[in-house]
């Protein structure tokens, strides 16, 4: 798994949808259109939460690996893995996190 790719495709997957969405509300295609619309339907975690790279556990570790965001979850939601029974489940919250904020990252400077 190239990491940076795979964070450049889920930024690129993010701005496609946010594209579609600012066209389907006759509304003018521009950068702060295309990042309202990004955050207002937090678009970049719909991507993330459906992509395999969420949901498949064989990519936490390596995501963790490659991020510099380990500690995003704790930064966002101090009780964030609260509600975690296993390691398995804290492994996806820290790695699931850290993917959002590199998408974050990514997007900020593709536009």
């Amino acid at each position: 798994m190239n990491y940076q790719h795979v964070i450049q495709e889920l930024a690129n997957a993010v701005i496609e949808v946010a594209t579609e969405a600012v066209i389907l509300e006759d509304n003018d295609v521009t950068k702060a259109s295309i990042m309202n619309k990004i955050n207002d339907d937090i678009l970049v975690h719909e991507v993330v939460d459906g992509s395999e790279y969420c949901s498949n556990s064989k990519h936490h570790c390596k995501i963790l690996d490659n991020t510099k965001n380990k500690n995003a979850l704790l930064s966002e939601c101090s009780d964030g893995l609260s509600n975690c029974d296993n390691a398995n489940e804290v492994l996806k919250k820290l790695a699931t996190w850290a993917l959002y904020a590199d998408v974050y990252e990514e997007l900020e400077n593709l536009l």
